[in-house]
């Protein structure tokens, strides 16, 4: 994508001194980025005229022309663990460095380490461009923000040092936390005596599991657990294998339609994401997992007031859910309520005052609840 927009918007190109590079830590990914083969599902946003100028169809997939493919190169990195920048590394004197939906997946400490090292990657001026919200409570002091319509973009000044990131909680707005694995609450019956107002896709009769059920959820529960062990370990395709497996033999397991959800939200395939938590809540109807799933898809969307409706749900679900509150007092910052912001961000500190203090928090970096509030009261 990278290549193809500097080929639209640089007529001279050749002339130019570009290198644009890809980094992974799976190899089975990188020789796939290599091939520049894809399937259709790949264009579903993409422009006709650059399906038609840059790709050769065969049969049902496109390859990408040589004209672009040999502008990318591609290395192997683990970013937490290898040195950088160093001599011979390809990772130095860069301009711009993209890195979404990667810091999810790491502590807040580790992400502060790496920051670092692409702070010294860039060249004065340079740009790191991140996923929403993916830096949340990260001194990022050392970097100048610069706001575009799309985006917030960190730019390394023209006059830096070499000073840390440092890892540590600060004031609000931090609490949008981007998609990281959420526990599978059991179903909940919502407030009474209002139950009835509860909108969920379909209502489905609750009915007591038979003999034959129950034996029929161990005999799958490896594969539950498989794909539990593939999704920790951030392989997604074997995942996606082991679930899609056992939802042929289950096809109303929650357990399975969740954390597909919670992997096709991971990889930014929001519309499988939204149809996997439809199909959770067709089997829990006021499970509230699916709805975080959703929230956090419309804020990517920048659908705020989507993802406001959707905290409501939640918190109607669940009166205790004070990340709900947490999150719904950030978008009311964002769009300038601070009468509103205000209100949730107390419900929220209420809930926090009656919570174990030494209790983590999955939904933001499983920070305590302790440390939560010694920021929010301060």
């Amino acid at each position: 994508s990278l290549a193809i927009t500097l080929r639209e918007l640089i007529r001279d190109w050749q002339n130019w001194d570009i290198t644009i590079l890809g980094v992974d830590i799976n190899p089975i990914a990188l020789e796939k980025a290599k091939a520049g083969v894809y399937s259709q599902w790949s264009f579903r946003r993409v422009e006709q005229h650059i399906q038609r100028h840059y790709f050769q169809s065969s049969g049902d997939k496109s390859h990408l022309s040589p004209l672009i493919r040999d502008l990318v190169r591609f290395r192997q990195v683990n970013l937490y663990r290898d040195p950088f920048p160093t001599e011979t590394s390809p990772l130095q004197a860069m301009d711009l460095i993209v890195c979404r939906n990667v810091f999810i997946y790491f502590d807040p400490k580790i992400v502060a380490q790496i920051l670092n090292k692409f702070y010294q990657v860039l060249k004065p001026e340079g740009y790191l461009l991140t996923g929403h919200a993916e830096l949340s409570g990260l001194d990022l002091s050392q970097f100048e923000a610069q706001v575009f319509p799309e985006s917030l973009i960190y730019q390394r000044p023209v006059q830096s040092d070499s000073s840390a990131v440092t890892a540590k909680i600060i004031p609000q707005p931090v609490y949008t936390p981007a998609f990281t694995p959420i526990p599978i609450p059991s179903p909940q019956k919502p407030p009474q005596p209002v139950a009835k107002k509860v909108s969920s896709p379909v209502s489905k009769p609750k009915t007591a599991k038979t003999h034959n059920e129950t034996s029929k959820e161990l005999d799958l529960k490896p594969l539950l657990t498989a794909a539990e062990t593939a999704y920790e370990q951030k392989n997604y395709d074997e995942a996606i294998h082991q679930l899609q497996a056992l939802l042929k033999e289950d096809s109303r397991n929650f357990s399975a339609h969740h954390l597909l959800a919670q992997i096709y939200a991971n990889v930014g395939q929001y519309a499988e994401a939204k149809q996997c938590c439809q199909e959770a809540l067709t089997i829990q109807e006021f499970a509230i997992a699916p709805y975080y799933i959703l929230a956090k898809i419309a804020e990517e969307e920048d659908d705020l007031e989507q993802a406001k409706q959707l905290y409501k749900r939640i918190i109607y679900l669940d009166q205790n859910s004070f990340t709900a509150y947490l999150e719904l007092s950030h978008i009311y910052h964002l769009q300038g309520d601070q009468i509103r912001r205000e209100k949730m961000k107390q419900s929220a500190i209420k809930l926090l005052q009656r919570s174990p203090k030494e209790q983590k928090i999955p939904e933001l970096n499983n920070i305590t609840v302790a440390e939560v509030l010694g920021e929010m009261v301060s």
